[in-house]
């Protein structure tokens, strides 16, 4: 299953590069280790309008944290605010998971590929 999904994550990066697309931050590897890719989430703004956008073509997403850690109610003892962690803040309402489930076509993720293309467009 992880390779499945290493080896789509792998094709998203090359449909992506393809495209000469910006706007789009892909998921990173820091070489220390390996990605399992249990989700494949992307990076842009606004991605409100993009969901509903992948939503009206039928692609499957999920924002999995729409939340920054520190604003979630089982870490508000920790007396942190709205602010204290700007880039974490804006990460979460700017990530959204595409499909990367191990049984998904290069055909399905051309077309993942080509709706987000054309959301930029």
């Amino acid at each position: 299953v992880a390779r499945s999904r290493q080896r789509n994550a792998a094709r998203y990066r090359q449909l992506f590069a393809a495209t000469g697309l910006t706007g789009v931050e892909l998921p990173w590897e820091s070489g220390d280790g390996r990605h399992i890719y249990n989700q494949f989430v992307i990076r842009l703004a606004p991605r409100d309008s993009l969901m509903a956008h992948l939503k009206a073509r039928q692609i499957g997403h999920e924002v999995y944290y729409p939340l920054s850690m520190h604003q979630q109610a089982c870490f508000a003892s920790l007396g942190h605010r709205t602010g204290d962690f700007p880039e974490s803040e804006a990460a979460a309402l700017e990530t959204v998971a595409i499909p990367i489930y191990p049984e998904l076509t290069e055909a399905q993720q051309q077309a993942v590929v080509d709706a987000v293309v054309a959301y930029l467009d």
